[in-house]
This record gives structure tokens, sequence and C-alpha cells, in this order.
């Protein structure tokens, strides 16, 4: 996975505060992730597809 982040406005010194934060947030989720079996990946996947295109419509 690649994640680009870019800083609109705001001070560099909050901003890297925050995004090292939310960067750590998002690891925890990833590693997390890693240890769901298989077939609840598929579950997940098939419901998020499901709220994707009600989300849409």
């Amino acid at each position: 996975m690649v994640l680009r982040l870019e800083r609109l406005a705001g001070d560099v010194t909050s901003w890297r505060k925050t995004n090292m934060l939310f960067m750590t947030a998002i690891r925890k989720q990833f590693l997390i992730w890693r240890t769901v079996p298989a077939g609840e990946k598929v579950t997940y996947a098939d419901r998020a597809e499901k709220l994707v295109k009600e989300a849409v419509e």
C-alpha cells in the first residue's frame, strides 16, 4: 500500500505530529487485518461493496 499525504495548510510541526498519529493508527489496523481469517475478509469485502453501491445510488 502506498499512502501519499500532502500538507495544504497549517504549520509543519503540527502537520507532522498529526500525521504520525494517523499513520500509527492505520498501521495498527493493518496489523489487526492480518489476523482476520480469509473467510471473514471475504465477508467484509462483500459488505463494503454493498455499502459503496448503496452510497452511489
